[in-house]
């Protein structure tokens, strides 16, 4: 995002809109990769393991040049918790 938008509420917008979009769809769990945590965090998603991920995503990462070390962060935002399911924390 462009620094002179940042802190306008376009991210938590979009983001917020696509949760309400995935519950339309009745899905369990949304999941992104992202180098911003704090924003993530802050909207509920939580870090997750990357092997948590869904194959079907693995195959926009096959064309990626940073494939092999990826220095992005997998986070989640489960909308039908589940046991075990991580506990959702701020970062700070």
């Amino acid at each position: 995002m462009a620094p002179d938008a940042q802190g306008a509420g376009l991210g938590r917008a979009i983001v917020e809109a696509l949760l309400e979009e995935a519950r339309e769809r009745d899905l369990d769990m949304v999941f992104a990769f992202t180098y911003e945590l704090k924003f993530f965090a802050r909207l509920g998603f939580a870090p997750i393991a990357r092997e948590l991920v869904p194959w079907k995503a693995w195959k926009d990462c096959a064309a990626c040049p940073k494939q092999d070390c990826c220095d992005e962060t997998a986070v989640a935002y489960w909308l039908k918790p589940s046991p075990g399911a991580p506990v959702f924390r701020i970062l700070q």
